[in-house]
């Protein structure tokens, strides 16, 4: 098992998107065996120039608490999100590739369609900034899960064991439930609409 600083896991990143052509198709539907290329210097670059900037404007990060409510298909969206970057983590963390590979191979068509659903979530949400608002979003979702390796310690392959077991143990059409944790939502910050609707003031 390794650990990766967030500039070091940010190159990984970069070299999924230098094949990908774009951090919006990012994590979608490649393997692991073709997912990862060497193009370390293009990643470190990248990381230098970006990495640094802030990951979002007005003093809110994107992944925390956010002034954005969600309409249910959208934390559809960010909810698997988060799941896939935490599986990726795993992967990567504890050797685990094959078993990622199956996961994207049985998930494949829904998680095309998440991704497309957050793409247009933030183009909404955030108009001519919401490309760089979602690779924001990403980055922060894969520097969390990163830390996930640090703060489980030597328990974090086993969670990660159960985690890829549950997934695989489910079928595509049971996303949903299966993104349904407070652990997920919590890690995104996005609320529910309904909720924000019912904390406003009446009267």
């Amino acid at each position: 098992m390794f650990k990766l600083a967030n500039c070091e896991f940010y190159i990984w990143i970069v070299s999924a998107l230098h094949w990908q052509r774009g951090l919006s198709r990012m994590l979608a539907l490649t393997p692991m065996s073709t997912f990862f290329v060497p193009v370390w210097i293009s990643a470190v670059l990248a990381c230098m120039t970006m990495a640094t900037t802030a990951l979002a404007e007005g003093g809110t990060e994107e992944g925390g608490s956010n002034e954005l409510c969600a309409s249910e298909s959208d934390l559809a969206a960010l909810n698997a999100r988060v799941l896939q970057t935490e599986l990726m983590v795993a992967a990567l963390s504890c050797d685990e590739r094959q078993q990622y590979n199956n996961c994207i191979v049985d998930y494949r068509s829904v998680l095309s369609e998440r991704s497309q659903a957050l793409q247009g979530m933030f183009k909404r949400a955030y108009g001519a900034e919401g490309t760089d608002r979602l690779n924001s979003f990403v980055t922060k979702m894969a520097n969390n899960s990163s830390q996930q390796v640090t703060d489980r310690g030597n328990g974090y392959c086993a969670y990660a064991g159960e985690l890829f077991k549950e997934v695989l143990a489910n079928r595509p059409s049971d996303l949903n439930l299966l993104t349904s944790k407070p652990w997920i939502e919590d890690r995104h910050g996005y609320r529910p609409c309904v909720l924000e609707a019912s904390r406003k003031p009446t009267g």
